[in-house]
């Protein structure tokens, strides 16, 4: 998060609240910590994940 924040030259705080208004708008998903992928470039040897969520909407089998 703080490696978007410098790109775009914006607050690491404003930053964290955009991203957390989307995810819990159901628009992104994040990887889970068991899911993390090792090695990051953060500097934290681990680095967060951001997925579109494609199941906005999706019907399951036996959903009405």
């Amino acid at each position: 998060m703080q490696i978007s924040a410098l790109e775009e030259d914006l607050p690491v705080g404003l930053v964290a609240e955009m991203i957390d208004a989307v995810e819990d708008d159901g628009q992104i998903c994040r990887d889970d910590s068991g899911a993390a992928i090792v090695g990051g470039g953060s500097g934290t040897g681990s680095e967060i994940r951001w997925w579109t969520n494609v199941f906005v909407g999706y019907r399951w089998d036996g959903q009405e």
